[in-house]
């Protein structure tokens, strides 16, 4: 893999890990993996705008693959 494709991966990673808690949140380890690609494949160029990729993501549903749409249609559980 290249640096760039490391850098982008990794700054996935942080924009998913640092989404905040609620509906269409990415809470975990397993819930980032689901929805990366999705992210590199739907919405790449809302990168590094988290709310954009969230919003981009929720337009996309029914293009997620069924993890992330699973990840994106759970309801906000505060605490």
């Amino acid at each position: 893999m290249s640096v760039r494709g490391i850098f982008a991966a990794t700054l996935v990673v942080g924009v998913l890990a640092a989404l905040p808690l609620g509906a269409a949140r990415a809470e975990s380890e397993q819930d980032r993996e689901a929805c990366t690609p999705d992210v590199h494949r739907l919405c790449g160029q809302y990168i590094p705008d988290r709310d954009a990729i969230i919003q981009c993501l929720k337009h996309n549903m029914r293009n997620l693959v069924p993890a992330c749409r699973k990840v994106m249609s759970r309801p906000y559980r505060p605490g």
